[in-house]
């Protein structure tokens, strides 16, 4: 007669399946009430104002006071009205710039003149969402939200146009992200402007030379969260910079913010993924980068990567200053 199946939990007491069911309450309640505090208090002092980005922003500002073009809309899938200024040129090339974080399409005027005279491409400054006239100051709504946006600009261009686009700074990283995507293979040109590889490359400088503060614990937490498929309290700020908004206060980047403009964290992919490898624009005397690190760093990426280091520039310099703009101008003969 065969013999009935054995459990080799015969004999246990039930009291130590309790026991085990109440040690894994007590270690889950324990997990949940650390990440409730590093998301509750995980935060840190936002950095002191750092002149060299903001005196410079602050003189451009005035000097071109009546010089912008007007502030135009562009209606995006989600019915969201999003900023821009538009420089009339060439309407066989559409040239999108993209600015830095905390900035607004006004950041890029200096640049869009000069690319945009002498029968130059028309140029697209862009206030991206979360920055300027574009939706909430410092937060989007989802991750991926800002190539959507990018995707709905490209419906207003001409279509014949061949397409280029410029990212300074946080937009390089962003372009960058573009780069990497099915998006960007719509264009032509990308121009990497000191762009933010990523906080572990060796081009970047400890706080971005001062410029922002990551609230560490809380982004940490939310990054667990969001890899493992729970996009919760992703409003809450995670990056905070060296400059205040318009009421006075701290600037800060949403989770969902900071986590979309920037490169993808894979940003070696991205760099790989174009056909024609980006090319960078870097100042010899970037506070917020290590120049000399961009070089060796994307040439162990791809051999055929091109970085020009421009002589005296430093980083606010790259997209305001003649030296700077006339360095973008060059790689831009052609287009």
């Amino acid at each position: 007669m065969e013999k009935p199946a054995t459990s080799s939990f015969r004999g246990l007491s039930p009291h130590l399946f309790g026991r085990a069911a109440l040690a894994g309450l007590v270690l889950f309640a324990t997990i949940s009430a650390l990440f409730a505090a590093l998301i509750a208090f995980g935060t840190s002092a936002p950095p002191p104002p750092l002149a060299s980005i903001l005196e410079p922003a602050i003189a451009q500002a005035r000097a071109q006071q009546g010089a912008l073009p007007p502030l135009l809309q562009f209606t995006t899938r989600d019915g969201s009205k999003l900023a821009f200024r538009r420089y009339a040129g060439r309407e066989d090339a559409a040239l999108i710039l993209i600015h830095g974080s905390t900035g607004s399409a006004e950041g890029m005027h200096a640049m869009a003149q000069v690319l945009n005279t002498g029968g130059g491409p028309t140029i697209y400054a862009l206030d991206m969402r979360g920055h300027g006239q574009s939706g909430r100051l410092g937060d989007i709504d989802f991750i991926g939200q800002m190539e959507q946006d990018l995707a709905d600009l490209l419906q207003i261009l001409p279509p014949q146009a061949k397409l280029g686009l410029i990212g300074f700074s946080a937009g390089g990283g962003f372009a960058l992200r573009v780069a990497g995507s099915e998006l960007g293979q719509r264009f032509e040109r990308i121009l990497l402007l000191a762009p933010m590889l990523h906080p572990q490359s060796p081009t970047y400088r400890q706080n971005g030379g001062g410029w922002a503060t990551a609230h560490l614990p809380r982004l940490i937490a939310l990054a667990v969260l969001d890899n493992a498929g729970l996009p919760f309290f992703q409003h809450l700020p995670v990056l905070a910079f060296a400059r205040q908004d318009s009421a006075g206060r701290p600037y800060t980047y949403s989770f969902r913010l900071w986590a979309n403009f920037k490169a993808h964290e894979d940003y070696t992919a991205d760099y790989r993924r174009q056909a024609r490898a980006p090319i960078v624009l870097i100042g010899e005397k970037d506070e917020l980068f290590n120049a000399a690190a961009y070089e060796p760093e994307l040439k162990t990426i791809r051999p055929d990567a091109q970085v020009r280091i421009v002589p005296g520039v430093n980083h606010i310099g790259l997209s305001l200053s003649p030296a700077g703009i006339a360095a973008i101008q060059a790689e831009l003969r052609d287009f």
